[in-house]
């Protein structure tokens, strides 16, 4: 009797394994780090001067690794946050925040943001909220959202040359392209 077969088709152990692309897209985005980016940022809020920002593309670029340490520092450096274990992952086309609440309310959270562009700004479309694991109105989700960062997503649209914007967010990481 014949078999057609080998015992490495049968096991999947034996045959390579695809590379790690969020490896791969960290590797390829290294020349600032995501303190530097932060700093960046804040100095072109202050001033409403792009330069800075428009001196290394890599400023427009962000890994989960980089948010989840930047949201894991604000917190550490806050005299009592509202806010802990915080986790931020970036889904196709999607953003989730995930921790827990502990001033006003306490307990874990889940918030999951997909942003959208129109008429030269980015609407936030929220797409899951639940708190305690019990669905929140995402109309009341969005509405606190756009309270607290409305300012900062209008200058996103003052950038010099600015024609189009589009938000990437995809391979774990989170990119802004003007074009």
């Amino acid at each position: 009797m014949t078999m057609a077969f080998t015992w490495g088709n049968i096991f999947k152990w034996e045959q390579p394994e695809p590379p790690d692309q969020e490896k791969q897209v960290e590797m390829k985005r290294s020349s600032i780090t995501a303190q530097q980016k932060l700093q960046n940022w804040e100095k072109t809020f202050k001033t409403k001067d792009f330069t800075l920002l428009k001196s290394n593309s890599d400023n427009f670029f962000i890994t989960e690794k980089e948010a989840n340490l930047l949201i894991t520092e604000e917190i550490n450096k806050t005299k009592n946050p509202d806010l802990k274990n915080a986790r931020i992952y970036f889904l196709e086309d999607e953003i989730e925040l995930k921790g827990d609440l502990v001033n006003p309310w306490k307990g874990e959270f889940i918030l999951r943001v997909k942003p959208k562009i129109k008429n030269n700004s980015i609407e936030i479309d929220v797409t899951k909220a639940r708190f305690r694991n019990f669905f929140f109105p995402k109309s009341f989700a969005k509405n606190l959202i756009n309270k607290s960062i409305d300012d900062s997503l209008d200058l996103l649209f003052q950038y010099p040359d600015f024609e189009k914007l589009d938000v990437l967010i995809k391979n774990n990481s989170l990119e802004l392209q003007y074009n």
